[in-house]
């Protein structure tokens, strides 16, 4: 597992380094990925309930976090420029790959049925800001996964909508790259600490 003591916080200006975004509403835009605290710590800045007492296995080796970071990042650019194809470059192109959403109908196999429900997502609205936070890596040989707290705004209809909701993902190595085989979002109706 990869966490640190102390957060760190990658933040992307994608406008300037990926150039503008496909609609004007989101230009400027930032993404991040903030790294977890340890899981020794007891309501922390972070404000989560971190359990002590939950076994740590020891952490992956440095390239298999690296890889599985730059997946991320790169799963995350796509969705911060409405670009479907760019999301699909994170994935592997294994025919069983899936995707699930928090709707019941949201269950997608295969990357035909992913990119398509992508590229109808990016017609209806784009993505402001998209971040994982508490990111928490694992892994072992030729596979990896994590999970995340997804949390950012979409433009709907000129507005921004924020969301937070939850997200794991399994990840293959594919020669020298780390690709997506397996994700799931899901967006809680209630907020857990209501």
């Amino acid at each position: 597992m990869f966490k640190q003591d102390d957060p760190e916080e990658i933040v992307v200006d994608l406008a300037a380094a990926l150039g503008s975004s496909p609609a004007e509403e989101c230009e400027g835009n930032t993404m991040t990925i903030s790294e977890a605290h340890s899981g020794t710590c007891v309501n922390c800045e972070c404000g989560h309930d971190h359990d002590p007492q939950r076994p740590r296995p020891s952490g992956p080796a440095p390239d298999i976090v690296e890889g599985v970071k730059a997946t991320l990042c790169r799963y995350l650019d796509g969705f911060r420029r409405g670009d479907w194809e760019m999301v699909m470059s994170a994935y592997a192109e294994d025919d069983d790959i899936t995707a699930i959403g928090s709707e019941a109908h949201e269950y997608y196999t295969g990357p035909r049925a992913i990119a398509k429900w992508h590229e109808e997502a990016f017609e209806q609205y784009c993505y402001v800001e998209a971040n994982a936070e508490d990111l928490e890596i694992f892994g072992e040989g030729s596979v990896a996964w994590c999970r995340a707290v997804c949390a950012g705004s979409v433009k709907v209809g000129g507005e921004d909508v924020g969301f937070r909701g939850r997200f794991t993902a399994v990840m293959v190595r594919r020669g020298d790259e780390w690709r997506i085989h397996q994700t799931h979002v899901s967006f809680p109706a209630v907020p857990a600490d209501e």
